[in-house]
């Protein structure tokens, strides 16, 4: 049996990328009636007495204890760099090198130390790109012999092309975090001198102070916060968008550009490994992560509409290989595979 440790929920009460990321894990397993159990923590988006899901109370330190197993399993995966109590095999899935990029403090020291114990003790490790494959193989942490796969994520049906929706000249979306990496100040200083452009963030919390202050600055009455949205007035945003503005300078892989794809968004991202993977060459690509390449790039996507017309086919034929079916289809295989 297949043994899913939900303490991602606890983590991010208030949803991101790998909580989505691990709900649709466990929904797939649940229509292939795969043979697993699922212990989840904190704030969750599943029912009481849902099929073979349940819901835990945190201990104490439960961050960074071992997770607890069902007798039956014989196989354990961690949806957040946790290792198993028992002495069963199990797969660690790297979702980024981020937390190895980031400024030292205690907290992410005893984060780092538990990460990189359950990737050494791991039976298969599977990275989301390439990228974060070749970072993770660098640091020369991973046992003789244990395998590295990658299983890139994947876009499901909830994003299309709405045709009854119109496409707004004007409108630029900024999707997740705002934090450091993610370059929210940079672009806010390139749309800074297009005064027509309207930027509209969703997700990443509140706005902090620092964020209202540069956006009344600069983008005066043309900028919203509108926090957590559900996946289908995300895809009438990017229905809607004249562009995604994906411009992190750092990713281990990007899934706002395949969403934005599907939809039939143009997207623009900073140069990086791991975004320009998943992008290939469907995206408009900005040098670096300054202000003057965001906005060089920008009015290029914005006045070349036969070149924008090219990216968004090209976009959209991207979308449809990448998809969740075929990537938990992988994922399953070498959980069963590893099965002790």
């Amino acid at each position: 049996m297949i043994n899913i440790d939900g303490i991602i929920y606890a983590l991010q009460p208030e949803g991101g990328g790998i909580s989505g990321y691990t709900t649709r894990l466990i929904r797939y397993l649940q229509g292939r009636d795969a043979g697993f159990q699922a212990r989840v923590y904190g704030y969750h988006p599943f029912n009481e007495g849902e099929t073979n899901v349940s819901a835990h109370e945190t201990r104490y330190y439960e961050r960074i204890r071992k997770a607890s197993v069902d007798p039956e399993a014989t196989v354990f995966w961690s949806s957040y760099y946790r290792s198993p109590e028992r002495d069963i095999p199990s797969v660690v899935t790297v979702h980024d090198m981020i937390a190895e990029r980031s400024s030292v403090t205690l907290r992410r020291i005893a984060a780092r130390i538990q990460k990189w114990k359950a990737i050494y003790e791991a039976a298969h490790i599977v990275c989301i790109s390439e990228a974060t494959k070749r970072e993770l193989i660098k640091t020369r942490a991973i046992r003789s012999g244990v395998e590295v796969s990658v299983i890139r994520h994947g876009v499901g049906p909830e994003f299309y092309v709405d045709g009854c929706i119109n496409r707004e000249d004007n409108l630029a979306l900024f999707v997740g975090g705002r934090q450091g990496y993610k370059n929210f100040t940079n672009t806010v200083r390139a749309l800074a001198n297009l005064p027509l452009i309207k930027l509209v963030c969703i997700g990443g919390g509140s706005a902090t102070p620092a964020e209202r202050s540069i956006v009344d600055q600069l983008l005066p009455g043309r900028c919203d916060f509108l926090g957590s949205v559900t996946q289908a007035q995300l895809n009438e945003l990017y229905n809607r968008a004249s562009v995604l503005l994906y411009t992190s300078t750092y990713e281990g892989f990007g899934l706002p550009i395949l969403e934005g794809f599907a939809a039939g968004c143009p997207v623009l991202v900073c140069k990086g490994e791991a975004v320009c993977e998943v992008a290939g060459s469907a995206a408009f690509v900005a040098r670096d992560g300054s202000a003057e390449a965001i906005r060089t790039e920008l009015v290029r996507l914005l006045n070349d509409r036969t070149l924008r017309e090219e990216k968004v086919c090209a976009g959209r034929e991207r979308a449809a290989r990448l998809n969740w079916q075929s990537s938990f289809s992988a994922m399953l295989s070498i959980l069963e595979a590893t099965r002790r």
